[in-house]
C-alpha cells in the first residue's frame, strides 16, 4: 500500500482496547478497506507497547496496509513501522522524521484551515482533519486547505456524513477507535468503503 492510493485511515488506541485482540481487531479492520492504521501505545510500559506494535505490524504487513505509531517516532523507527502520527504540531516535524527514518512517513492531527496550512508548510505527509463533530462544510474546506493527503474525521455513526463529504469532493476519511468496539468491525469499517466506492 502507497500513501498516494490509502483512501481509509483507523485509529487504534491500546488503551481503549486492553481487553481485546488487538492484532485480531486490526486484521477485521483492514478486512474492511482500512489501508492505514494509527496505532496510539501511549500510557502503555515500553516492552508491552513494543510487542503490541509488532504484532499489529506483523499484520499490516500480511495484509498490505500502512501502520504509523502514533507520537513515538523512536517506537516506529524500532519496529520498522510506516511512519509516525503527531497528535499535535508541538513537536518539529524534522525531528520526527529523523527519529522514525528519513524514508518515513510523517502525519498530523488538525483542527483548523491555519494547522493545515502550517502541517503542510512543515513537510507532513498527510493530515487528520477535524473532529467527530465538524460541521460538514468546515470539514470540506479543511479538506481542502493543503495539497496534501487529507483525512477528515468521521464517527462511527457517521455514515451518511461521510457520504455527503464524498459528494463534496473529499475522498478520504479518518474512523476512531470507537468503530471497532461494535460487535463486527469488518462490516462497521466496511460501510465507509463503500462510500468511497470499494465493493466490499
Amino acid at each position: 500500500m502507497r500513501l498516494r492510493d490509502a483512501l481509509l485511515c483507523l485509529a487504534l488506541d491500546s488503551l481503549s482496547l486492553q481487553n481485546k485482540d488487538i492484532p485480531g481487531v486490526c486484521g477485521a479492520a483492514i478486512a474492511g478497506g482500512t489501508d492505514i492504521v494509527r496505532l496510539n501505545v501511549g500510557g502503555i510500559a515500553p516492552d508491552e507497547a513494543e510487542q503490541i506494535a509488532r504484532a499489529v505490524l506483523a499484520v499490516c504487513r500480511r495484509d498490505d496496509a500502512l501502520l504509523v505509531i502514533v507520537d513515538d517516532p523512536t517506537l516506529a523507527r524500532t519496529i520498522e513501522a510506516d511512519g509516525v502520527h503527531m497528535s499535535d504540531s508541538e513537536r518539529p516535524v524534522g525531528e520526527s522524521r529523523s527519529f522514525a527514518g528519513m524514508d518515513s512517513i510523517v502525519g498530523m492531527t488538525v483542527t483548523s484551515p491555519a494547522e493545515a496550512k502550517l502541517a503542510a508548510s512543515t513537510g507532513v505527509d498527510y493530515i487528520v482533519a477535524g473532529v467527530h463533530d465538524m460541521d460538514v462544510s468546515d470539514a470540506v474546506t479543511l479538506g481542502r486547505t493543503c495539497q496534501i493527503p487529507a483525512y477528515i474525521v468521521v464517527g462511527r455513526e457517521d455514515v451518511d456524513r461521510a457520504a455527503e463529504i464524498v459528494e463534496r469532493g473529499i475522498f478520504r476519511l479518518s474512523l476512531g477507535c470507537e468503530i471497532v468496539e461494535g460487535p463486527d468491525v469488518t462490516e462497521s469499517v466496511a460501510a465507509f468503503s463503500r462510500v468511497l466506492g470499494r465493493d466490499i
